[in-house]
């Protein structure tokens, strides 16, 4: 099938999906890198293929999970464009779980208030998802989730060695993805791992 881009686009996107591959500069590059692909729709490689199939082809990630990456990497581009990137202050975002309570629960114009309120109520200590989220559930006024720093992670069961994982659960996606990361070691960040872990939580967030 004779692909839709022009030269041009084809060296974009080899770019775009260079700093995909390789993580270079972590989710936040990543993120906008997704989105230059989405809005120049450089994932029209073939005809029939939509930014969804694209993500799910070429990079094994959800469409959900690529558009988590973007809003992400607008959140720390609006922190940085009204705290400053050199403010030693600011304490900024590692991973784009941190942030997605901020970014799917609240509108814009509260984002940077809610992500002070964070760095007041955690101090020293790890900036977690759960974290983030009892701050966002404290501006919408829900009550807080008491017990999330408590649950304990399900032990895990051991299928019977002859019983195949269904296609397309999450498990299975899960099983995949780690084994890719193990096979993939040449050249790589530690952020490719980080991005791999990401798409695991992705995977078991609702």
């Amino acid at each position: 099938v004779e692909c839709k881009l022009s030269p041009e686009q084809k060296a974009q996107l080899a770019g775009l999906e260079k700093t995909i591959e390789t993580g270079v500069g972590s989710f936040v590059e990543v993120g906008k890198a997704l989105k230059a692909i989405d809005d120049e729709k450089l994932y029209e490689i073939s005809p029939d293929l939509d930014f969804s199939g694209y993500c799910k082809t070429r990079w094994r990630m959800s469409a959900k999970y690529a558009y988590r990456l973007i809003h992400a990497s607008k959140f720390v581009d609006k922190l940085k464009e009204t705290i400053g990137s050199k403010n030693p202050l600011t304490v900024f975002p590692i991973n784009e779980s941190q942030v997605r309570p901020i970014v799917e629960k609240l509108d814009k114009r509260q984002w940077i208030s809610a992500w002070r309120q964070v760095i007041d109520a955690c101090g020293a200590d790890v900036i977690t998802a759960a974290k983030v989220a009892n701050v966002v559930r404290e501006k919408l006024g829900q009550p807080a989730d008491q017990t999330a720093h408590e649950k304990q992670p399900a032990k895990a069961q051991t299928a019977p060695a002859n019983e195949q994982l269904a296609p397309n659960t999450p498990l299975h996606k899960i099983v995949e993805l780690v084994k890719e990361a193990r096979t993939r070691t040449d050249g790589l960040t530690i952020d490719f791992y980080k991005q791999t872990l990401d798409k695991i939580w992705a995977e078991l967030e609702p």
